[in-house]
């Protein structure tokens, strides 16, 4: 059975919840990874749009 595939959308909301929930220190990419789940991961250059987006 196929995963799901994250968008950027999704992660970016995930993030911004993470944020207001936590604040910066409660922000990182394992933080994320557990609120987001298991899914497909998207390509290596949607994840470094993402990351950029986030900061």
């Amino acid at each position: 059975m196929p995963r799901e595939t994250l968008t950027k959308e999704q992660i970016i909301r995930t993030a911004i919840e993470l944020l207001d929930e936590e604040g910066p220190e409660g922000l990182d990419m394992r933080s994320l990874g557990r609120r987001l789940g298991p899914a497909e991961l998207p390509r290596p250059r949607q994840a470094r749009a993402v990351r950029h987006g986030v900061r």
